[in-house]
Order: structure tokens, then sequence, then C-alpha cells
């Protein structure tokens, strides 16, 4: 039975083999065994330290130093008969939560004293490589502060990214009741934007007709304005209308009194000079311009016209029969009439002097 009592191994133990062993080569695949594992462990945990240590000597562990926390020291050394079965140690350290102790690593103990020479006396032989050496370091308790400022990514919380929110979302829409709610969302949607946007039309509608009656009224007063204006304008036309007839009523006014006044004075100089038939034409021309303009008079200008009349009448008697009674008998037609006597002739030319102040010449108002 071999004891396996845990003794630390030091250099005193360790004494070089007299010659070689021919287990050297199985000492040799279980050295590199033990580095994979070690090699995995590193990469598994980032907190362990694998340390491999090269040297043609052999390696003698260190002396156990007090500590706070405990160091364990492996060196694997075994005798040939007990290389196949032994157990593979995982030396990473146990990375522990806040909440949780962390557990104390364990020394694993070597073979007795007389397999550890050997061991000793072999490792500058082989040609495997360094024999891997653990150290169990302090594990120090993880905190989110320790987290976040890790440099390593695997250890910070993730943040949220659109694709997690996509991902949800077709997770939910692949059940049955995640689409009925999704489509109840998407007609509750439309409902309040066909509401909306029929209240804004029905408003912006409304504010329309609002406008188009506000100018339907304005165009009305417009319009009456408009017919007031054109009234007024109507009223002043008429008024322009009767001032133009009045005024061509005036200008035919002057132009006959004007020649009434020129043939009455033609008619008294043709008389004065004993021109009786250059007398009676004048007087005649005279006479129609007179009934021409007397024909409207009215009230006391018709008075005033039908004793003008008469006169003129008396006098063209007076030049016809030379102040007679009765007109005189003419033997031949080519006889001219006898010469006035003078009495006749004053009678005649005070007849025409009446005539003539009795229309006085025409002046513009």
């Amino acid at each position: 039975m071999t004891d396996t009592t845990k003794t630390p191994v030091t250099e005193a133990s360790a004494a070089p083999l007299p010659g070689p062993d021919p287990r050297l080569d199985r000492l040799a695949v279980f050295s590199r065994e033990l580095e994979a594992v070690a090699g995995n462990a590193a990469v598994t945990d980032p907190v362990a330290v694998t340390e491999p240590v090269a040297s043609p000597e052999p390696v003698a562990s260190p002396e156990p130093v007090a500590s706070p926390e405990p160091v364990a020291i492996i060196e694997a050394a075994a005798p040939a008969d007990t290389l196949v079965n032994m157990p593979v140690i995982d030396t990473a350290p146990i990375m522990a939560r806040e909440d949780q102790p962390v557990p104390e690593p364990e020394a694993v103990a070597p073979e007795p004293k007389a397999v550890a020479p050997e061991a000793e006396a072999v490792a500058p032989k082989t040609e495997a490589g360094p024999v891997p050496r653990t150290e169990a370091r302090k594990v120090e308790p993880m905190t989110r502060e320790s987290a976040l400022d890790s440099k390593d990514p695997a250890k910070k919380p993730s943040e949220p990214q659109p694709s997690d929110l996509w991902a949800v979302l077709r997770a939910i829409l692949s059940t049955p009741w995640g689409r009925r709610i999704a489509l109840v969302i998407v007609g509750i949607v439309l409902f309040f934007t066909g509401y909306v946007s029929g209240r804004w039309g029905r408003s912006d509608l409304h504010s329309q007709l609002s406008d188009r009656k506000q100018e339907i009224v304005r165009f009305k007063k417009e319009v009456e304005n408009y017919k007031v204006e054109v009234e007024s304008v109507v009223i002043e036309r008429d008024q322009l209308r009767q001032r133009l007839r009045e005024s061509e009523e005036k200008r035919e006014f002057y132009k006959q009194r004007d020649k009434i006044r020129k043939y009455v004075s033609d008619a008294r100089r043709a008389w004065e000079a004993r021109n009786v038939k250059e007398a009676l034409e004048a007087l005649h021309k005279a006479n129609i311009h007179f009934q021409s303009e007397a024909r409207d008079a009215k009230g006391v200008s018709n008075y005033l016209y039908r004793t003008i009349a008469r006169r003129m009448q008396q006098a063209l008697t007076a030049i016809e029969t030379d102040c007679a009674d009765s007109k005189p008998v003419q033997s031949s037609a080519f006889e001219p009439p006898a010469v006035p006597a003078v009495p006749c002739l004053e009678r005649v030319n005070g007849l025409l002097q009446h005539v003539i102040d009795a229309l006085p010449p025409a002046r513009e108002d």
C-alpha cells in the first residue's frame, strides 16, 4: 500500500537517477498531455495563468509561503505503473459570482518520495518541451464595474440592437395571437388615421365654404354699388341729353333770331332805297323764320310773338299797298308799283323798327 501523505516537494527530495530509465518515453507523453490540458484550461478561463518553465536541470517546487490566499504548486511525478491511471487535473481556478464565496484551490500532493527523484532525473532528457507549472492565483469577485472596465467583450453586457427588436417582432408575429394583435393595432391606426384625415378634410371644406359665402356677400354688395352707380350714370346721361337738346334748341333759336333781324334790316334798307320788290322778299323771308321761331311759344312769349307777327303783317300790307286801305290794282304785271309817298315810308320804317326792337339779338347764357 502506497503512502498518500501530503508532503511538500522540496529541492532536497529531488535527486538525479544513477542511469537512464526505459520509462522516459511514457513520461514524455504524459508531460505533453498535461501541457495540452493546461493550455486548454488557460484558454477557457483567462484568470488562470500557466507559465511553462523550460530548464535542462530538474525543477524543484518552491517551499510553501504563508499567505492569506492559498497557492498550490503542482509538479507531476509518478511511477510508470501509475502514469496510465493517473487522472487529469484541471488547474484553472473557478470564477465566482458576487453572491457566492470563492472556493479555495486544492493542493494536489505528489506521490511518494521514492518515485519523485525518477521524474526529476528524467525531466532534463525529455525533448517534448517545458513542463507546465500551473499556479492558482487569487480570484477576485466579479462586479458590474469590473465587467464594464474589462477589455474582454465577452464580459461586457450586450446592448440591444435593432436586429434583436426585429427578431422579437418576428417571433411575436409567428404566433396566431401575435398576428391577431398586430391586425387589431393596424386597424386602430388606420381608423384613427382616417378619422383625423376626415376631420381635417371636413374642417378644410367648411373653411373654404365660409370663404366662398363671404365672397358671395362681398360680390352682392359690389353689385348693389355698381347698380347705384349705373343709375346715377343713367340720370346724368339723361341730364346731359336734356342739356344737349336745350343747347340745340338754343342754337337753332339763335340762328333763327339772327336771320329774322338780318332780313328785317335788309327789308328796311330796301324800302328806304325805294326798292319795293327787294323789301317785300326780305320781309317775307323774315316772316317765315319768325313763324318757325314762334311755333312752340307758350304763355307770355306766345302773346309777344303774336304782337310782333301782327306788326310785321301790317308792314307787308303797307309796302304792298303803298299805305292804302286796299291793294293797288296793277294794269300790267311788268309795270312797277308806284313810288310810295313820304308819309307811307315813315310809317313802314316805324313798323319795321318796332319789329327789330321786339326781337333783340340772342345772347348766350
